[in-house]
Parts: C-alpha cells; structure tokens; sequence
C-alpha cells in the first residue's frame, strides 16, 4: 500500500483529517499483535481512540476508493457503536455513492439500513436500504443476509 494507495492525495487527506494514524510492525510487536488478533499483514484496524475497542478491520492491499470505501465503513460503524446512528448512516451513505464500484459497497449499503432502523425505530428505511441492496449487488454475501425481506413483501 505504500507504492499506490498511501501516496494517493485523497487517501492522505482523508486519513489524516479523520485518524491517528500508526505504523506498527507486528513482528516487532507480538503482544501488540496478539491483542488485536493480527495474523497477516497488512492489517487495518479502526480503533476508537475512547474506548481502545476495534469497531472495523480489513486484511491485505487495498486499492485507493477500495480503501477509502473501508475508511468510511470504520468511521460509520465507530458512530453506529456509540448509538450515534444519523452519523453513522451518513458514513455509510458516503461510502454508497461515493464508492458504489467497490466490494465494500454492499456492506455500507446493509449496514445504511440497519443505521436507519437503529435511528428511528421504524423498518421502513431499513426495507428501503435491503431493497436497494438487493437490486444492486445482488451476488454480495450482504445481499444474502438481507434476502429474507423478500419472503415478507
């Protein structure tokens, strides 16, 4: 990630406007390693600086929008974990639209409803979201633990 995706000027501004970013050589590091069970890197983890908990991860190389599509996944669900469910749709939504291409896509667009459900209380947008993901990434694991809504239509 060093060659392509960190050097990227949309991936840098994003990281270091939203994160404390830190490098750490798990090798050097085994206890650290063994803490957040990072067996393999590259390894992400989005740590909430209040609580010290993981709240989103991903392993390997990721291409830029594959990486700023998880980026904002880990902030949505940072937010969703604080019961902070508006923002954390809002992060979702953004990684939809703006990264629509990726395969994280269908994980925003599933967790977008359960935001929405979360907020309100209501089914409705959590339907509305499962539908679109339904429509639109079809093939997604996502779409298959939203599957079931089609039986209840």
């Amino acid at each position: 990630m060093d060659a392509v995706t960190y050097p990227e000027t949309k991936v840098a501004d994003f990281v270091n406007r939203y994160f404390v970013p830190a490098r750490i050589d798990f090798k050097d590091n085994p206890d650290v390693a063994a803490k957040f069970g990072v067996m393999w890197s590259p390894t992400i983890l989005f740590i909430d600086p209040v609580d010290g908990i993981v709240h989103h991860q991903f392993t390997g190389y990721l291409p830029p929008d594959a990486y700023l599509a998880e980026a904002h996944i880990g902030l949505g669900k940072i937010a969703f974990d604080h019961n902070k469910f508006e923002e954390a749709a809002r992060w979702f939504q953004k990684a939809v639209e703006e990264f629509s291409e990726t395969e994280a896509a269908p994980q925003a667009q599933y967790y977008l409803g359960v935001a929405q459900y979360k907020r309100t209380g209501r089914p409705d947008g959590l339907k509305e979201a499962w539908k679109v993901l339904l429509k639109r990434y079809p093939k997604s694991s996502w779409a298959t633990k939203a599957s079931f809504i089609e039986d209840k239509e």
